[in-house]
């Protein structure tokens, strides 16, 4: 087992994590970090609001980064047609369609 260190950075400003959670590796730690985002973004929807732009930065025992996980990263947005167009917003098919190309 690692110890892991899950620091939160958003508009707060930065949040360390001083005590930690022993996690077999890097995987793991990235699934907890994935998790965290999902309860931190939880707990904001319950308020009102939505900030896509912080991440927990996962460090090992000695301080050393290992991975980060944006908070985007940690879920799926999808918006309705109606806002999309609105907004400007182009949906990306799932699996693009190839162009053929003349004389080919």
């Amino acid at each position: 087992m690692r110890r892991f260190h899950f620091h939160v950075r958003n508009g707060d400003g930065l949040h360390r994590d001083e005590t930690g959670v022993d996690l077999p590796d890097a995987e793991a730690a990235r699934a907890e970090a994935v998790e965290g985002a999902r309860s931190i973004m939880a707990d904001e929807v319950r308020l009102g609001r939505l900030d896509l732009t912080g991440c927990i930065e996962v460090a090992d025992g000695a301080g050393e980064p290992v991975l980060t996980v944006s908070f985007a990263q940690a879920v799926a947005v999808r918006f309705p047609a109606w806002a999309e167009r609105r907004a400007g917003l182009r949906r990306e098919p799932a699996f693009p369609l190839r162009r053929r190309l003349r004389g080919a």
